[in-house]
């Protein structure tokens, strides 16, 4: 069955009537009406045939509001679903052109806005939510700025990469050795705004490979496609803030 923005569009049959149907498919038409281009649309798969239709999503919107540097361009987050998992949540990514790079700024840069699902003002908390994110967005280009005049050490972009790996493979993990191939010219930099970018590649699209020792035995891994958006959401948003650590010590 194929998922598109109209047959996610219901909510789960089992919640309350409580719960408000905010259909993805008006939020996204009142989202273009403030000038915004979607360009990107993206529905979790599910496990179980029950959740089909109902499941979490991800609309990407840019809009000349959101100013494009000469590294990117900030992007407006939606992601919603109709299965009472979760609220109407509003984050604000960056596009890196120069690998098709999709990040997503951490709390620490700019927290995530919710909208619940529930009240007859939906629609007005949603605009507000909308204009509030928007107006920060001006804190992410300042934090590229500041992640790319940080300048790393051999032993520091390694640090980096070891944190980032132990986190992404939990703390059980131990990690003996590990190498992230870095795919283009332009990414063979030591500071830090490309260090992350480098990690974060490696980390969802995959292909870094690590020595662990588990239950005493020694296995060779390699890091596997992320393609579940919580999982997406929770790995871009880990970088961002670990970056952000890094350049605050």
């Amino acid at each position: 069955m194929t998922t598109t923005i109209e047959t996610l569009d219901q909510k789960l049959p089992t919640l309350s009537d409580k719960y408000k149907l905010a259909k993805t498919s008006d939020i996204i038409k009142n989202i273009e009406a403030l000038g915004f281009t979607m360009d990107k649309f993206v529905a979790m798969k599910v496990k179980k045939k029950e959740r089909q239709g109902y499941q979490k999503h991800r609309a990407i919107f840019t809009s000349p509001a959101l100013k494009a540097t000469s590294d990117g361009v900030p992007q407006l987050l939606l992601t919603n679903s109709h299965d009472g998992s979760s609220s109407v949540v509003l984050q604000l990514g960056f596009y890196r052109f120069i690998c098709s790079n999709g990040l997503i700024a951490g709390k620490t840069v700019i927290e995530p806005i919710r909208v619940r699902h529930s009240g007859n003002d939906f629609a007005e908390r949603l605009l507000v939510a909308i204009n509030t994110i928007v107006a920060q967005a001006h804190k992410l280009t300042e934090s590229i700025d500041k992640l790319k005049a940080v300048k790393l050490s051999g032993g520091e972009v390694a640090t980096f990469q070891r944190e980032a790996l132990q986190k992404r493979l939990g703390a059980e993990a131990k990690i003996q050795s590990w190498s992230m191939p870095i795919h283009r010219n332009e990414d063979n930099q030591f500071d830090l705004f490309t260090v992350m970018n480098v990690v974060q590649e490696n980390l969802i699209r995959g292909g870094a490979r690590v020595i662990v020792e588990e239950n005493g035995k020694t296995k060779n891994k390699t890091i596997r496609r992320v393609n579940s958006i919580v999982s997406q959401t929770e790995i871009n948003t880990m970088l961002w803030e670990l970056a952000e650590q890094k350049a605050a010590a």
